[in-house]
């Protein structure tokens, strides 16, 4: 059983989907970013209000039930027949800036819910954003030490897909913005 709200990657694995990313690479910085969004549309098979939970039916057949979380407010208006439809999207940005100092990771969360007496909604976005700082860096092999805001070091080989990385130097301040958003609305068929 999967719990709406609180497990949010299981569902999409659960509702077969599939992904596109678009890429875009920064002007200024070296740098990669790409999104995705993924959007799944379910038939409500049942409802259980005692034990909160919903069974859904996606448009290639497959069903799962879900047990829905106290977050989700209104589940009484779920019927059978009702439509879920679920929207996630995620982006990552990756670019390099000259060392700033400070290495904290901030979050910004943002979360709204339907109306009481609604149909059950919400949509709830958060971006995280985490700063590292290129420690070593070998161009002619792409492997990168980076030093975390924790003062843990890392080291990997750099994707060929990443451009301008002969452009990254030791000291170099690496920001990481990961913004994952989910939309969740049910509608009467």
């Amino acid at each position: 059983m999967i719990r709406i709200l609180s497990i949010i990657p299981a569902l999409l694995l659960a509702l077969s989907t599939t992904i596109s990313f678009a890429e875009e690479m920064p002007t200024d910085r070296p740098g990669r970013a790409a999104a995705g969004l993924v959007s799944i549309s379910a038939v409500v098979e049942a409802v259980d209000l005692k034990a909160r939970t919903v069974t859904l039916r996606t448009e290639d057949g497959n069903v799962v039930t879900m047990e829905v979380t106290e977050e989700a407010r209104n589940l009484d208006q779920v019927e059978v027949g009702d439509i879920l439809e679920v929207e996630y999207y995620e982006s990552i940005v990756i670019f390099t800036q000259d060392a700033e100092g400070d290495l904290t990771p901030e979050a910004k969360v943002a979360a709204k819910r339907t109306p009481k007496g609604d149909k059950p909604g919400m949509a709830v976005s958060e971006t995280v954003t985490i700063k590292v700082v290129v420690e070593a860096i070998n161009h002619d092999t792409r492997v990168i030490t980076l030093k975390g805001p924790e003062g843990k070091t890392m080291t990997k080989r750099v994707d060929d897909s990443v451009e301008r990385l002969n452009e990254v130097k030791k000291g170099d301040e690496i920001v990481i913005q990961l913004t994952t958003a989910l939309a969740i609305t049910v509608r009467e068929p």
